[in-house]
């Protein structure tokens, strides 16, 4: 990657430049997206659905719309976070641009876990390679990655605070638009964070977001494990399909398209009452875990703010 900058001979290069810095430890991030595009290859495996580690599942979930001989077309979710420079980047090693659906609504493919097909995948390999000059994919990627992040050359600062790919995106775009018959939407109830060991504990007797942090109650290591099974506990109950308990997030967000939640949410009553949606309340409640938190995941979805 430092090599691709260098030969490039825009970027100051000193071995103490903030992408230098940035390339030494963002290493793991960038070997574990090519891990997940050449799992098929290493395993021989054909299709194949990718999972981050820290989600997790609390319904049964099909990805297959219908098996084919040929080509089968599998259940995709979107979200909708837009990163400038993962689509500069995707552009530039595939040469498909970013796919504008008929709804006029950017459907990004970050959404933690992604059903791959091995006949697209390979396609994309061998278009990436030829675009550039017979280059290994791997390499290409890597190489577009760290071109990218110093977009502003031979200023010092970089671009897209050093997150310049995404293999979801990469590859969701380019199915798109080249296999189309391949995807089809489907909306899944998902949310962002928090990290294992925040409990969500709102004000008492009242319903509140789970945006705010201050609405995040923090524990102590050794209450790590247990907090997170007891919040996985009422995650299940107020209906989501899935949760990324990402380490790094202090608080739940959502990235769901406004139609995807009216979708999802439409026999839902929104009207949430004589609970917090938390375990605050609950022992006094003489109310099953089921019926305490029922609602509550669509409430969320339909009552976000901000940190």
């Amino acid at each position: 990657m430092i090599q691709s900058v260098r030969d490039k001979g825009i970027y100051p290069l000193n071995d103490k430049t903030p992408f230098e810095h940035m390339i030494y430890g963002r290493t793991g991030w960038f070997l574990q997206q090519l891990l997940k595009l050449y799992a098929g290859r290493l395993l021989n495996i054909t299709d194949y659905v990718l999972l981050d580690s820290d989600i997790v599942w609390f319904r049964n979930v099909s990805f297959i719309y219908e098996k084919r001989n040929k080509l089968s077309r599998y259940y995709y979710a979107s979200s909708t976070q837009y990163h400038a420079p993962y689509m500069a980047t995707l552009t530039k090693i595939s040469g498909v641009g970013v796919f504008e659906s008929k709804e006029k609504i950017f459907r990004s493919g970050i959404v933690h876990h992604m059903v791959i097909v091995r006949e697209v995948l390979e396609d994309l390999f061998a278009a990436a390679e030829k675009r550039h000059g017979g280059m290994p994919f791997w390499q290409v990627l890597l190489n577009e990655s760290a071109l990218e992040m110093t977009c502003r050359a031979p200023r010092l600062n970089i671009c897209g605070a050093g997150s310049t790919l995404s293999e979801y995106e990469l590859y969701l775009n380019y199915a798109q638009q080249r296999f189309p018959e391949t995807v089809v939407f489907r909306p899944l109830l998902w949310a962002n964070g928090p990290m294992p060991g925040l409990l969500f504990w709102p004000p008492e007797h009242q319903v509140d977001s789970d945006g705010p942090k201050r609405n995040w109650l923090g524990h102590r290591q050794a209450e790590v494990e247990g907090v997170l099974e007891k919040q996985m506990i009422a995650d299940a109950a107020q209906g989501f399909h899935y949760i990324g308990y990402h380490g790094y997030a202090k608080r739940r967000y959502f990235e769901l398209h406004g139609v995807d939640i009216n979708s999802l949410c439409q026999n839902v009553s929104l009207l949430v009452t004589n609970t917090t949606c938390s375990w605050r309340g609950f022992e006094n409640s003489n109310r099953t875990v089921t019926d305490w938190f029922s609602g509550c995941g669509c409430y969320m979805a339909n009552h976000q703010k901000g940190p």
